[in-house]
């Protein structure tokens, strides 16, 4: 749930996918009950029910939250690296390389430190938040200005020349 991936629509099919099959898994548990579990598997499957119960109801968005700021990061990544074709510099990709090594680092050790739990949950999903702002930024200032044009007159144009 923390690290931002490498494929942007696959992997966002994937955690959806894998979403609802936790969910429809969940709701089948909860109406038909536990009889089709085996009866060694039960006390685990009892223990995990109470402990997705015992969540607020609003943690299945985390999910949500975490794929629409990764969104606009896989898409900065990728303007970064269009720079390499569009200034003729290499440098870009090694930006883009570092960029997605300190976000996904970053994404994945603050867990790591502060345990797991709602508020580590909370504080990692703050952070991809973070990074999908900053993102943003990165793709309108990256983006192509060639194609306004000033309505403003140039101070050579706005005075008259003498007929």
């Amino acid at each position: 749930m923390y690290g931002l991936g490498h494929g942007g629509l696959e992997s966002m099919v994937l955690v959806a996918g894998l979403a609802i099959l936790s969910l429809t898994n969940l709701l089948i548990l909860s109406s038909v009950g536990l009889d089709l579990v085996p009866a060694a598997q039960r006390p685990r499957v009892v223990d995990q029910l109470r402990a997705v119960a015992a969540l607020p109801g609003w943690v299945p968005l985390l999910g949500a939250w975490e794929r629409l700021w990764t969104l606009p990061v896989q898409i900065a990544l990728s303007v970064i690296v269009l720079q390499v074709f569009r200034r003729g510099n290499i440098g870009w990709l090694w930006l883009a390389i570092l960029a997605h090594v300190v976000v996904d680092g970053v994404t994945s050790v603050v867990p790591q430190l502060l345990g797991a739990g709602l508020r580590t949950d909370l504080i990692a999903e703050a952070i991809v938040g973070v990074f999908g702002l900053i993102a943003i930024w990165i793709i309108f200032a990256l983006r192509d200005r060639t194609g306004r044009e000033t309505t403003a007159p140039t101070p050579a144009s706005a005075v008259q020349q003498p007929g």
